[in-house]
């Protein structure tokens, strides 16, 4: 199975948009043993990231919709760390922030981007001949996701979602877009 998926490959195309007001960028010392990205009011903080994964969150996308293979890029050889504040005191929204890590990552970084469509190979979730092997939440459960490791196996647990959900997440560990064919909710 096959869909076709927008890549943002480093290439060109201007970004033009909103700017931090500051924005602190240092090479992330030591291991990248806690990698997140936070923000909180103005200020955007991204600790041992690497430039791939800031175009990841910066426009909001999964690992399948970036070709990693881009010559004459380090994209994941060097970590970073990241302080930004936006103009003013307000919180900016989320997409706000994403537009102007966008704009930072084209400055600071000289990136540049063009988007493409491409077909790329699927996998679709299907419910197996002797049906499914998970239960639906009780009424009173509270919505959770909870994502771990058990040795070599990953474990993903969620409650009171639904389908949509669950194959939202499945891409982390699958490397490509997975289709909801269970006709589950």
């Amino acid at each position: 199975m096959t869909a076709a998926v927008i890549v943002i490959a480093l290439s060109a195309l201007n970004i033009v948009g909103q700017t931090f007001e500051v924005a602190s960028i240092k090479v992330h010392p030591g291991p990248a043993s806690n990698m997140n990205i936070t923000t909180s009011g103005p200020y955007f903080r991204a600790s041992a990231q690497f430039v791939g994964g800031l175009v990841l969150y910066a426009y909001n996308l999964k690992n399948y919709q970036l070709d990693w293979a881009t010559p004459d890029t380090n994209i994941g050889e060097t970590f970073f760390d990241i302080e930004a504040k936006a103009e003013g005191d307000a919180s900016p929204k989320i997409d706000e922030f994403r537009q102007m890590l966008q704009s930072l990552l084209a400055d600071r970084f000289k990136l540049k981007f063009h988007h493409e469509m491409r077909e790329i190979p699927v996998f679709a979730l299907v419910v197996g001949k002797s049906g499914p092997k998970f239960k639906e939440s009780a009424p009173d459960a509270v919505a959770s996701l909870r994502v771990g490791m058990n040795g070599r196996n990953q474990i993903m647990t969620l409650t009171k979602r639904t389908m949509a959900d669950v194959v939202q997440q499945l891409p982390v560990y699958t490397g490509r877009p997975v289709v909801d064919k269970t006709g589950l909710a």
